[in-house]
């Protein structure tokens, strides 16, 4: 929960070609001073890359790839 925090990922998601379609923040269940923060990308070039970057900078609970006719 800091200013910044969801840039810094949303950066990421963009770099590796992704467009956010959303964005949900949660604070009940978190830890003092954190928060949970769900995204919902799309047109990711790379998805292995991605995971990975953002587990080197954040922490990542959940990663779903849903295939969309």
């Amino acid at each position: 929960d800091q200013p910044g925090a969801i840039k810094r990922v949303t950066d990421v998601i963009r770099a590796h070609g992704g467009r956010i379609s959303s964005i949900f923040t949660a604070y009940e269940g978190a830890p003092e001073g954190f928060g949970q923060v769900f995204i919902r990308a799309k047109d990711i070039k790379d998805e292995k890359a991605l995971l990975k970057e953002l587990e080197a900078k954040s922490r990542v609970l959940y990663f779903i790839h849903e295939k969309v006719n």
